[in-house]
């Protein structure tokens, strides 16, 4: 295992590449479905993806998530580690719609919890998400996360104009390992 991959059972982790453009438009990029609770997405082009898989590529702790059977890029998992003292990370994902309830969240996020955990160090990592995001709240309950607290009105629904409250929850590094 080196800092630019992580493998699992039908997944591949990997740094982004510029080539992987087309694929992530293809399988999330212009997925309404998954852009629901993402203001950046769906995109319009392929072009319009570009500079944001560009600026994924130059992330150290950014992992394109490829479906080993057919090598699309179906999503990403990111940690974004705000103040490396405080050992704290701050963990966002998503997944192309065509790839939900197959386990490949669970997959993907644990592989890089475990890894942030224990080759990284960090003692908690914290997780946010829209309040109606069911998926999301029962994957992270799933995984081991402590609700922390609401932000309330921290978002708004792009298709209703109405605003939702952010959900903050974390899970402790010796809270992880006792799950599995």
């Amino acid at each position: 295992m080196n800092d630019n991959m992580l493998i699992t059972d039908r997944l591949i982790l990997r740094r982004f590449t510029t080539g992987d453009t087309k694929s992530c438009f293809e399988n999330w990029g212009n997925d309404e479905t998954t852009g629901k609770y993402f203001p950046f997405l769906p995109v319009a082009s392929v072009a319009n993806l570009e500079q944001l898989i560009n600026m994924y590529s130059e992330n150290e702790y950014m992992w394109a998530v490829v479906e080993k059977s057919s090598e699309n890029v179906i999503g990403n998992v990111s940690i974004n580690i705000p103040y490396e003292a405080l050992q704290i990370g701050e963990l966002a994902y998503l997944l192309g719609s065509k790839w939900y309830g197959k386990g490949y969240a669970t997959e993907a996020v644990t592989a890089v919890l475990q890894y942030m955990f224990v080759y990284k160090d960090l003692h908690l990592i914290e997780a946010k998400y829209n309040e109606n995001n069911s998926p999301s709240a029962k994957l992270l309950k799933k995984l081991g996360f402590q609700y922390d607290g609401t932000l309330r009105d921290r978002r708004i629904d792009k298709y209703t104009g109405e605003r939702n409250a952010l959900v903050i929850c974390s899970i402790i590094r010796n809270e992880f390992f006792h799950m599995l």
